[in-house]
């Protein structure tokens, strides 16, 4: 190895071929250094001890753990020519000699050039021995008749990582409450042995491509491959695309909007509940929703008056949305009016047989670069995710809510 580097940096002129080669070691634990001294010696190197510089203090029990190649002439006092490289590898081919990929390893360095200096100086000025610790004349020579220390034996290697056979399962839920734990659209043929275990680390029943999950949606799943030598937990994305999130609680008509004001910052469904009331101008300040008046609250009590007051302040809210967040905000609209499905206030408002969703389709409710129907991306992402909320809603057939006044 050491061999390697002499030749390499021989070879790209960056070194004499009778220069002399100085190892610098932590004398405590240079590992195959210590091994390796008589070859050392036979080949005309030394083996020296790191300086310690002053500025740690007499009797310091720091030890040198650098990795660095320096290089100078030195036929007088002045050290001229001199190249620092400095870098992160350790003294192997993976960490010094190898490029990056398979047989290297990735590796950080800088390549220093410096001006002329001297070797040696009063305390307080810029020298060669106060910068690099280097001993010279001798000084801190290391033999084979009395070696350094090996040190601790390198630590053995942690298993390697085995990347399960899929990124992540894909929720599809059942009319009758469970669901499919599917792979992701894409992806290759799932192997045969591949089992989903279920909570109670038993295999689920699998159907098709997918696999049948008896409960609400888990936020992850245990994979087991490999003839069931291997195992590893995996995400699981819902329909709307959240990642490990769970299930997400129902929310009431009136709650609506209040889940929106903040994007693109989530409303903590945990929190006290004052989130449930409507609200504007929380995305700008961030304060909390303003409890209503208890006249005010049984004013919009009705179902029409509060599904017209949810739409318009989400109309609002959506015309002030960049276009770069618009996907962002078609996922989010999409999601909590799918958890305003089967709400007692939605089901009220559905005897009146309208659609209120027709308000929302509207140009005037949503950005300039989401209007019109002429195949714009923006405004087909919206549409669509207007589509699938009225089929969670079971809008269809329903008369347009715009002729209301």
């Amino acid at each position: 190895m050491l061999q390697g580097i002499v030749r390499k940096v021989t070879d790209l002129g960056l070194l004499t071929r009778s220069a002399s080669v100085d190892i610098y070691v932590n004398e405590q634990a240079c590992q195959s250094v210590a091994t390796s001294m008589v070859a050392i010696e036979e080949a005309g190197w030394c083996v020296r001890t790191p300086a310690r510089h002053q500025m740690f203090g007499a009797g310091s029990p720091r030890s040198l753990h650098a990795k660095f190649i320096f290089s100078a002439n030195s036929r007088t006092e002045a050290c001229t020519s001199a190249w620092l490289y400095l870098g992160s590898g350790n003294l192997t081919e993976a960490g010094f000699l190898n490029s990056a990929g398979r047989n290297g390893n990735f590796e950080v360095g800088v390549f220093l050039e410096f001006p002329r200096l001297p070797w040696s100086a009063l305390p307080g000025m810029l020298a060669v021995e106060s910068l690099v610790p280097l001993q010279r004349n001798g000084e801190g020579q290391l033999y084979s008749e009395a070696p350094p220390a090996t040190g601790e034996p390198m630590p053995p290697r942690p298993p390697a990582f085995v990347a399960g056979p899929l990124a992540f399962l894909q929720w599809c839920p059942c009319a009758d409450g469970t669901g499919m734990l599917v792979p992701p659209n894409g992806s290759a043929p799932t192997p045969t042995d591949t089992i989903v275990l279920d909570a109670g680390g038993e295999p689920c029943v699998r159907e098709g491509e997918g696999w049948l999950w008896r409960g609400t949606m888990p936020r992850q799943a245990a994979l087991r491959w490999d003839g069931g030598h291997r195992r590893a937990s995996v995400p699981v994305v819902d329909e709307l695309g959240r990642v490990a999130a769970g299930e997400a609680p129902p929310l009431d008509l009136a709650d609506m909007a209040a889940h929106l004001m903040a994007f693109p910052a989530r409303v903590d469904d945990e929190g006290d509940g004052d989130e449930g009331e409507p609200f504007q101008g929380a995305a700008d300040t961030g304060a909390p929703p303003p409890r209503q008046p208890d006249a005010q609250r049984q004013a919009a009590s009705s179902p029409v008056r509060t599904m017209m007051r949810q739409l318009e302040e989400i109309a609002q809210r959506q015309t002030m949305v960049s276009e770069s967040d618009w996907p962002f905000w078609c996922v989010r609209l999409e999601e909590v009016l799918f958890r305003a499905a089967g709400s007692k206030g939605l089901t009220e408002f559905l005897r009146l047989g309208l659609d209120p969703l027709e308000v929302l389709r509207i140009d005037a409710s949503r950005p300039d670069y989401a209007c019109g129907q002429g195949g714009l991306e923006s405004a087909e992402l919206y549409e669509a995710a207007l589509a699938r909320v009225a089929a969670a809603w079971g809008l269809g057939g329903l008369e347009s809510f715009r002729g209301m006044s």
